[in-house]
């Protein structure tokens, strides 16, 4: 869906996030069409990330490459110490625990 996205509306900018970027954000960037891989953690911030990488992409000139970038929180599986989303510590409004 991303491919036909990209190939049908050549302006836009894909962008990928939810549990599939959370789990493989790498992998995710090399699938064709999509630009941009965010991770849930960023979820909030997302609007400012995309447009911040945009308008550095448009000050510096840089084309859309055709292996797409992993932005905000999403990270490699050597930095993150878990895939499975019960290992990893999430922000929780207090009194919430963030594991069952």
């Amino acid at each position: 869906m991303a491919a036909r996205l990209s190939r049908d509306n050549p302006a836009a900018r894909v962008v990928m996030t939810g549990c599939a970027a959370e789990v493989d954000p790498e992998r995710m960037a090399k699938s064709k069409g999509i630009h941009y891989v965010i991770g849930n953690r960023s979820k909030p911030e997302l609007v400012d990330i995309i447009l911040k990488k945009l308008s550095e992409d448009q000050t510096s000139g840089a084309e859309p490459s055709e292996l797409g970038q992993v932005l905000g929180g999403a990270q490699g599986y050597q930095q993150m110490l878990s895939r499975h989303p019960m290992d990893r510590e999430w922000y929780m409004e207090e009194g919430f625990t963030t594991r069952p």
